[in-house]
């Protein structure tokens, strides 16, 4: 191994920033893609689901009174 091929060297520099610029290409150009419809729609089923738990949570049914009265 010679001195250019060490971890830490100008070489291994250079591969580094080479490999992280080529990620950040491929990545930002994933964030401008638009979000399928069907990821969409899914998500906001699981807000709509996720809202309603937390109204049942601050807002508890009478259910359980009704039934100890019958």
């Amino acid at each position: 191994m010679t001195d250019d091929d060490r971890p830490g060297t100008p070489q291994d520099d250079a591969m580094q920033s080479l490999i992280g610029k080529q990620l950040r290409t491929l990545y930002d150009s994933v964030l401008v893609e638009p979000i399928p419809d069907k990821l969409v729609e899914l998500l906001m089923k699981l807000d709509q689901v996720s809202a309603d738990k937390s109204d049942d949570a601050t807002h508890p049914s009478n259910d359980d009174e009704s039934a100890d009265q019958q």
